[in-house]
């Protein structure tokens, strides 16, 4: 396959950054500028973690954690490793939150053919 090609199927949605955060913010109903944002409440912290564990997961956005960490209001790249490390925890103790994330890849992407649960 041309490194140029996405590992996705054509009926998968491609997707930019900004773009995955507004269904993100959409499908949890929250402003961006509170998920990108400093808030800590809960819910605004597991729709985070969920963004930026879909972007952590996209290998055709490639991107590296510090450009995830700058999307979310400069957070540092440990901050990255440990929201995708909870969400994959989380997922194994929490069927809920499998199916949360579950959800959130549907609303992103349109399907699950991209969906990775390791």
């Amino acid at each position: 396959m041309p490194c140029t090609e996405h590992p996705l199927t054509t009926q998968t949605k491609r997707l930019n950054p900004d773009e995955i955060i507004d269904i993100i913010c959409e499908h949890f109903n929250i402003q961006r500028i509170k998920l990108c944002g400093k808030p800590r409440y809960r819910y605004i912290v597991e729709a985070r973690m969920i963004a930026i564990y879909l972007l952590r997961s996209d290998r055709y956005l490639s991107l590296s954690l510090s450009q995830i960490g700058k999307l979310f209001s400069n957070r540092d790249h440990t901050t990255v490793i440990h929201s995708v490390n909870q969400i994959n925890n989380l997922m194994q103790v929490i069927p809920e939150m499998e199916q949360k994330v579950r959800e959130a890849f549907i609303k992103v992407y349109g399907n699950l053919n991209y969906y990775k649960n390791d």
